[in-house]
């Protein structure tokens, strides 16, 4: 999905939300339209796509923006409102995978770093506009042994190595950490957990990296 995310046509916010909401969503999966395939109501949507565009303030173009915060941002917010009527008749939640990097960030990652932080905003907005209809949360991992973490560290076995020795635990985090925590955040257990936006860093938001 995410290929297909990047190679959208168009750069602009109205071209994004409309081949997403529109023709292009459930053409590209070769779906139903939304209002059949979720005609029994909708009960969790996970806005998992990302994009990483690396470059510091004088690197960014106006394009690498467009991208960062159409996939980032508008992508899940388009879904969520064009999946509303079937999440608020399911009783449904909205999961948002933002990352660490909306609260504690490096240099480089101006673009995305904005694009995380905007992400969980999002998240803690939503919830109040939405109230009791449909649930919104969003996860915030660290690094995560993902196809995207794994081609920033193409070629760099010893940045990648200092990568783990940071966190805490000695690792990064698994795929199936965040799809565990995801499972339990849209159990019919957790009700009352609205607007939260949950860490998953093995303890390296806090810890200070001050020289010894």
């Amino acid at each position: 999905m995410l290929t297909a995310l990047q190679n959208l046509p168009g750069s602009s916010v109205g071209s994004m939300c409309r081949w997403t909401l529109g023709l292009w969503f459930p053409r590209m999966l070769g779906l139903s339209p939304v209002s059949e395939l979720c005609a029994d109501g909708l009960h969790v949507l996970v806005n998992n796509a990302a994009v990483q565009v690396l470059g510091g303030v004088e690197d960014l173009t106006i394009s690498d923006w467009y991208r960062t915060l159409d996939i980032n941002v508008l992508v899940p917010f388009a879904l969520t409102k064009g999946l509303l009527a079937q999440l608020d008749s399911a009783g449904g939640c909205v999961i948002n995978i933002s990352s660490i990097h909306a609260r504690l960030t490096k240099a480089g990652f101006v673009a995305y770093a904005t694009s995380k932080a905007a992400l969980s905003g999002m998240t803690r907005a939503m919830a109040v506009d939405l109230g009791s209809r449909v649930r919104v949360n969003a996860i915030e991992p660290a690094a995560i042994e993902t196809p995207m973490l794994e081609a920033g560290f193409e070629g760099k076995p010893e940045q990648f190595v200092h990568l783990q020795a940071s966190h805490p635990q000695g690792r990064i985090g698994t795929p199936e950490e965040v799809a565990a925590l995801a499972l339990s955040v849209a159990s019919g257990e957790l009700q009352f957990l609205h607007g939260a936006c949950i860490g998953l860093d093995g303890g390296i938001s806090g810890r200070l990296h001050d020289p010894v």
